[in-house]
């Protein structure tokens, strides 16, 4: 093998970054395509038991990773304390917001217009979006976006006011 490349979570607890319905998909994606490139790739938590910023950077450094693959940020941190400089580096997603570097991500805003489109199809005419004010700013409003866009080309207006907050059913239900 080439090298080894690092996959950094930021779960706490460590581990709970399994238990998402996407993160160990594109873990386990980015391990065969490691591995067909002649890299390994491990996991490695920055949340770990006694794991400090300064040992993860230097244990990173002293195995000798040059590559990262920073997977969803967790625990509403947009950042994380690495030593960037050392490591070529890729985001998966979009909560990453510092620093500003390659991300690789789902066309959000192309998602939802075809859902959009769907519905359509299904001849339903009235089509609304519901989202947490977590999950708007998680994809950096590009769901919001494909959804109005493709209203927009359709000449449906107008659409049916975006219902945003933190799930209150009832609220929920007089929005429906």
């Amino acid at each position: 093998a080439h090298s080894t490349l690092a996959f950094v979570t930021s779960s706490r607890p460590a581990s709970a970054w399994k238990q998402s319905m996407t993160i160990p998909l594109f873990f386990n994606g980015a391990v065969d395509r490691a591995m067909q490139l002649g890299y390994r790739l491990e996991e490695h938590s920055l949340f770990s038991p006694g794991m400090t910023p300064v040992r993860f950077n230097s244990m990173l450094r002293a195995r000798g990773i040059i590559g990262v693959i920073v997977a969803p940020l967790r625990n509403q941190s947009d950042t994380l304390p690495l030593d960037w400089e050392h490591f070529a580096t890729v985001g998966l997603g979009f909560s990453l917001r510092s620093p500003s570097i390659p991300r690789i991500g789902n066309d959000h805003s192309h998602s939802a217009r075809l859902a959009v489109q769907q519905c359509h199809r299904r001849g339903y005419l009235r089509v609304g979006l519901a989202l947490t004010y977590s999950l708007l700013e998680w994809v950096e409003e590009q769901w919001y976006a494909g959804y109005l866009v493709e209203h927009l080309l359709h000449g449906v207006q107008p659409p049916i006011p975006l219902f945003v907050s933190n799930w209150e059913e009832k609220s929920f239900i007089r929005w429906v």
